[in-house]
Parts: structure tokens; sequence; C-alpha cells
């Protein structure tokens, strides 16, 4: 179940409007159809200067870009623009992080050529030179000597370029050539041909599939910097790259935890000592790919760190897990432009989704009993516009490991997309999200609390999910009598973490498809637990719940602002 909260524009109802859930039959080839889409795109698109094609030159000219263009390789289609990047996180205190930029520019006014050099820390505009020389044949010597000099590669064998050791590596053209391309124009509210979908389900398609959130999202909330990747997304590519470079540095942090800090009665021998140093060293440089592969802004003059803890690894694993929801988004979005005028986007996106969903109406049991559920949070501050039942096209089977339960989940709206696509796989979207407690999907029987982790443009989504527990840890940090041991032992498959306040168990609760919703009033623990707390053991606090092993979904039901 999905709960839109705070409002959304109006979508003109359509005659289907009187159908509560659309059947999908077909279901559409999202990877096949934006990458013609995509292709099509690049053809058609590009803009032309002076007859330069797609090699524009740079704006930190004094000329206009009227008044000279980019020289053309003799036969052959690339221009003489030269992009290269150096990163280094060894470097100084502050890392290196670094671009240099090469062109041939034409005077087309007085029959001159001009060297552009153009440098500086990326995310930053540097510094630039422009060189005059009256014949080509003298800039092209002196551009080739330059490229030689930064990269120790021939550009006349620039096909078989080879990356050297602290010397800059060439950015792929064709990545560079995008850059430039007009950004695509999505109309998503076109009355040709007209949408099928019911009003609701329109509009909270729409508010997930809204292009300029997407380009905030990247932008501003991960940081990326996406000047120089196709379309403006990182490509899925790069994002494989990523994840192969972090299994590996995960591999070499659990070996450098061993070999600093070895187990009681075991000396480190020199051979550790070498071990060690090689391993910070290859950190070193698999931090360097991974910022070439996928480069961020905001290190201007930010010190760029290499990946050494945990905890930086675990923050560059949710974001590729971000990019990856957002590039799910993205590619659905450019299928849905491939055939426009055959099928409406909107509709194009529903039916590229796994899922099915339906609105429920004011009056119907499941949508007094959820109301019930949040109203007991006894916070009032947001509305409930509607209530979406999601049906999975693949639904789970086999016998439960454990107790089913609803609990909420609060849901960016950049993944909403790619989670009625793929389903829940990592924790709620943002770096300061979803490791408090460990790794896992977090989730709560309290609203309120599910809301506040949820993020939105116009408005938020909030998951109501039945969740198969399996063997449960508890712990709570607020009663002493409660408390157990920080570590669970073996079988756990899920942490629960008690906070100040709980629902009244048993009493309030009901079954809504086999799994146990709780509508209970919400009150301090302490205030539940006053008569028993001196008899209380964790195990009678919640005798079903069993001790645990590893965490593969987290409940997390504290109320703490802090958290």
């Amino acid at each position: 179940h999905y709960l839109s909260i705070l409002g959304v524009k109006k979508h003109q109802p359509s005659e289907a409007d009187d159908e509560l859930m659309v059947i999908v039959t077909n279901k559409p080839n999202v990877a096949a159809d934006s990458r013609e889409f995509l292709e099509e795109f690049s053809k058609t698109q590009v803009p032309k200067v002076s007859g330069a094609g797609l090699a524009v030159p740079d704006s930190c000219l004094s000329l206009s870009q009227k008044e000279c263009e980019v020289v053309k390789e003799e036969n052959s289609d690339r221009y003489y623009d030269i992009l290269m990047t150096k990163v280094d996180v060894s470097v100084r205190s502050h890392g290196l992080y670094t671009f240099y930029k090469m062109q041939i520019v034409k005077n087309l006014g007085k029959s001159i050529y001009l060297l552009l050099t153009r440098w500086g820390r990326i995310g930053d505009e540097g510094q630039h030179q422009e060189t005059p020389f009256p014949t080509f044949e003298e800039c092209l010597a002196e551009f080739q000597k330059v490229f030689k000099a930064k990269t120790k590669n021939d550009y006349s064998n620039i096909e078989n370029f080879v990356n050297h050791p602290r010397k800059y590596r060439l950015v792929p053209r064709t990545f560079r050539y995008k850059d430039q391309y007009k950004h695509i124009e999505y109309n998503f509210r076109k009355d040709s041909p007209p949408a099928t979908l019911n009003s609701k389900v329109f509009e909270a398609i729409l508010e997930a599939a809204d292009p300029k959130y997407m380009e905030y999202i990247l932008n501003d909330e991960l940081k990326l910097d996406v000047t120089n990747s196709p379309f403006s997304f990182p490509s899925e590519e790069s994002v494989a790259k990523g994840e192969e470079i972090l299994a590996e540095v995960l591999k070499l942090l659990e070996r450098v935890q061993k070999l600093r800090y070895p187990e009681d009665g075991i000396a480190i021998t020199e051979d550790d000592e070498n071990e060690y140093v090689e391993a910070q060293q290859r950190l070193y440089d698999l931090s360097n790919e991974l910022h070439f592969h996928i480069p961020q802004t905001g290190f201007t003059v930010t010190k760029i760190d290499s990946i050494s803890r945990h905890s930086e690894w675990q923050e560059w694993s949710r974001k590729l897990k971000n990019i990856k929801d957002v590039e799910v988004v993205n590619r659905i979005m450019a299928g849905s432009q491939r055939s426009p005028d055959l099928i409406h986007p909107i509709d194009y996106i529903y039916r590229s989704l796994d899922c099915g969903m339906q609105p429920l109406e004011r009056n119907d049991p499941v949508t007094q009993y959820i109301l019930r559920n949040i109203y007991a949070t006894n916070d009032t501050s947001f509305t409930i516009r509607n209530i979406f039942k999601v049906t999975p096209d693949n639904q789970r089977s086999g016998k439960p490991k454990g107790k089913l339960v609803l609990l909420f989940h609060g849901i960016a709206t950049c993944a909403l997309l790619s989670i009625l696509k793929r389903g829940l796989i990592e924790a709620p979207y943002g770096h300061a999200y979803g490791s408090i407690h460990g790794h896992g999907i977090y989730l709560s029987d309290n609203f309120r609390k599910a809301h506040s982790y949820a993020r939105g443009n116009k408005c938020r989504y909030v998951a109501l999910a039945s969740v198969d527990l399996g063997n449960v840890f508890v712990k709570c940090r607020y009663l002493n009598y409660l408390d157990g041991p920080d570590t669970p032992k073996t079988g756990v498959d899920t942490r629960h973490v008690q906070g100040k306040q709980a629902q009244y168990p048993d009493t309030h609760e009901i079954s809504l498809d086999g799994a146990r919703f709780n509508l209970g009033q919400f009150w301090p623990l302490r205030k539940i637990h006053k008569e028993e707390e001196k008899e209380m053991t964790a195990k009678e606090a919640d005798p079903d719940y069993v001790p645990p092993e590893k965490s593969c979904c987290e409940e997390d039901d504290d109320d703490d602002d802090d958290d």
C-alpha cells in the first residue's frame, strides 16, 4: 500500500476512471525502447554551431561561438577537442582532482588558429590560456606536444590510449559530446493518445516521473558531476564499474582490519607490514578509479579522501544504489518517449512496472483501518490524499518463516518507480539513513517515524508492507529490564529496536491479508509496562521473538528525533 501525503495536481479524468485498476497484458521492453529512443534523439537533437557539429568552442574563449569553430580532423569524425582528468587521493593535503582541456579553434574572421588550454580543479571554472598560431600545422604540433606531456601517449595513436600512473586520463569522447544535447522535453500531460489510467494513479506516476526533480536529486542530493554523462545521468557501465570497485574495496578493508588489529597472541610480522602497505596503496588506486567513473561535485576547495573505513564504503554503496534507482526511472522515462503517438507516456511507465496499483475508496474498511493506525500517533500535521493497494505481478510464495506484520517504510519520490519495478532492495534514500542499527531495510510500526524519512518534491510516499519478520532479535535502549546483549547470537532475520513509544500489544491487533496490524494508541513504553517493570525480562516482554544471527530486515520503532 502506498500513501500519498500532501497535495498533488489534478488530472482531467478519462472514461477509464470508473475502473479501479488497469490490467496489463503487454509489458513494454524498456531496455530496447530507451536505447532506440536515445540513439534516435542523439541523431536529431545535436546543436549546430557554425557548422561545427558536435564540438562547441569553449565558453571561456575571448571569441564568441559565431566568430570561431573547433577544427575537425581530416578524414575523421573527431575534432581537436580533448578533455582529461587526473585523480589521486594520496597527493598533498586535499588530494589531486583536476581536469585539463584542449581545443584547436579557428578564428573565422582573421584565419588564424588558437590553441586553447584550460585547467583547474574539477567543479571549478579553472584558468585558461589562448595561444595564437599563423598556421594550422604549427598549432597542431603544439597541441600534440602538450597532449604527449600530459598523458604520455601519442595523439596520432589516440584510439589505443593507455593510462599511465601520475598522468592524465582521457574522458571518453562519446560522453563528452552528450552534454551538448538539448534536454529531453517530456510531455506527460499530452491529450493524444488519451491516458487510460485512473486519474489518481496517473497523478502518482506523474509525480514520480518528474525530470526536473530527478536532475535536482543527481546534482544537489547525490552531488554527482553529470556534465559529461550521457543525457545527464550516469551510464549503466559506470555504475557497474563502481560496484565492481566497491566489491574489491570491501575485501581489502576486511584484510586491512585483520592486519592492523590481529587476534590476541598473534604477532605482526614483516610480511604483514608489507602486505598492509600494499593494501593501503591499492585502496588509494581503487578510490582514484571510483572517482573517475563516478565523478562528484563539491571538491573545489574540499579534501577528496580515499575509501579507508567501512563507513565510507557504506556511504558509497548507498550512493550507487540510489544512482541505480534514478537510472532505472530515467530509462523508463526515456522508453516512454519511443512511441508517444501510440501509447500515452504515463500509460507506458505504468505498464513497465512489475505491479498493479488500485486506489482505495475512503469508505473501504481497509482504508479506515490504515487511517486509524496513522492517527494513533497523535500527529495530524499531514493530510492523506490517496491510498493505493499495490499488487506485485509475481507474489512471493511459500510458508512464512515467522510472523507476517504490516510495517511502514518511508520512500523517496525519486525511487518510487524503481521500488515498484524492483521491490525494496536497500535502505531509505539518502546518505544519512539506513545504517544506525546495521545494514538492512528499515521499517517501523509508527507512521510518523516512517513519514519523517520519506523525501519528495510536491508530496511524500510511505509504503505499508507485509513483512515476514522471521527470527527477531529484540533490543530496547530505554528500559533497563529489557536490555539484552548488543550483538545478536545466531539465526536472526530481523533486529527489533524498541524506542520510547509503543502500541498496546495484542488487544488492538487485527489481521489484514494474513498479516498482523496494530490499531492501538501509542504510549510511552514505561507507562505500558509500569506494573510489570520489576518482574519483566527480555523474553517475557515479547515471548514470541527469537534471538538472531544476521540482520536482513531492520525494524526501527524508535521515535527519538536523534535517530
